[in-house]
């Protein structure tokens, strides 16, 4: 359940910018408050992520497993992606936790403080995001040699449209085909999902995943979106990264043409210029500097700072150490990053990964809050995953 891409991934290099900064801002953590889990006790549910839709947030989650609260033991199959809400407090906004008597199972023992999920009928548990005919879609992408596909989205949908009662969010999803931990195509296409959303009287109604393209960004390409997006002045800034997740890649969009690949510009972080000249993947001067530490994280823009933020892990660094780097400008410059938060690690075969930032749970719609919430998964020898959620309160 472990993403397989930290593993593979090499250190974050640093460049010097070519660019002058213009107004570097440097957040630091004043206080820091743990407020509890993020769960849905009936399921065992591994990296989360997520963006708001209305008042709550919509959580997107990789590997799920029906947790027996009888047996303290998960059931199979393993259904590789899922998806859920959680509450915002009514008036105030900030989420709703359950302070006291939530329900006993994953990541919730009954007494202590827990974010809930909802939206999943567990007897009838199905990919959120739709596999592929061709990727083992009968047995939930296992296959019958051994092997797996794995479709994990490593960001939440990106909404690029957005109404009192509805939305349309997008994904870039890597067809990741593992055996075991390995990774068996390390130049691997990307699929493309439009997420869907018209507001309902039922609560547990949950968004519709469609797979749009199987293979959006071909083998060998950049995967534009996979690290992380902005949508900002109706473009969708969108960030991928190379083979060894040492360099980060920057293309643009209008939000109303995301599935048209001809609509896509490219930055050149050398001549400062955007073109529809795709980039390979090994060329050096496309890649931006400081774009992100190399391990998953969460880009978005902070009205409070005007200034675009990357918060998230470091390559090769599997514990919860939470990096930040803020920009001007989705292309750059990027401040070179730096550690903000470490967090509590778990005792499994890695201490932590999947870090996020979760802009979504801030009581306004535009990041306007001298802080940011956090999430990462804790794995643990005994017990099921665990996805602590913490308040960074900054000077």
């Amino acid at each position: 359940m472990f993403n397989h891409i930290l593993l593979a991934a090499c250190l974050a290099q640093t460049y010097a910018s070519p660019l002058t900064p213009r107004a570097a801002v440097t957040p630091q953590v004043k206080s820091a408050t743990y407020l509890g889990n993020v769960t849905d006790p009936a399921l065992d549910r591994d990296s989360c992520g997520s963006v708001r839709i209305g008042t709550r947030a919509f959580w997107t989650c990789r590997d799920t497993m029906v947790y027996n609260t009888q047996s303290g033991q998960d059931q199979l199959p393993i259904i590789v992606s899922t998806a859920g809400w959680t509450d915002a407090v009514a008036n105030t906004g900030g989420p709703a936790i359950k302070t006291t008597g939530g329900t006993v199972g994953a990541a919730s023992n009954g007494k202590g403080p827990i974010l809930q999920m909802y939206g999943n009928n567990v007897n009838s548990l199905k990919e959120y995001f739709p596999i592929a005919s061709d990727n083992c879609n009968t047995n939930h992408g296992f296959c019958s040699d051994g092997t797996r596909w794995a479709i994990w989205p490593d960001s939440p949908p990106l909404i690029t449209k957005s109404s009192p009662k509805s939305i349309t969010a997008y994904n870039w999803i890597p067809r990741a085909h593992i055996q075991g931990l390995t990774l068996l195509n390390p130049s691997q296409a990307y699929s493309l999902y439009r997420t869907t959303y018209t507001g309902t009287s039922n609560k547990n109604t949950l968004p519709t995943a469609t797979l749009v393209t199987t293979e959006f960004w071909k083998a060998g390409e950049i995967g534009f979106g996979d690290y992380g997006g902005v949508v900002k002045n109706g473009y969708a800034y969108l960030y991928g990264q190379n083979f060894n997740h040492n360099g980060t890649f920057i293309a643009r969009v209008p939000t109303g043409s995301v599935e048209t690949r001809s609509a896509y510009q490219f930055y050149n972080a050398t001549s400062l210029t955007w073109s529809s000249t795709l980039p390979s993947i090994n060329d050096t001067t496309a890649v931006i500097p400081n774009a992100g530490a190399g391990g998953q994280g969460t880009f978005y823009y902070s009205n409070y700072y005007k200034s675009y933020i990357w918060i998230g892990q470091a390559a090769l660094e599997p514990v919860a150490n939470f990096y930040i780097s803020t920009a001007p400008a989705p292309e750059g410059p990027w401040v070179l990053p730096y550690k903000l938060f470490q967090g509590t690690n778990g005792d499994g075969f890695v201490g932590a990964y999947s870090l996020q930032a979760n802009p979504a749970l801030l009581p306004s719609t535009d990041a306007s809050e001298n802080g940011i919430y956090l999430t990462w998964t804790q794995p643990w020898s005994t017990g099921p995953y665990v996805t602590p959620l913490v308040y960074l309160a900054f000077q």
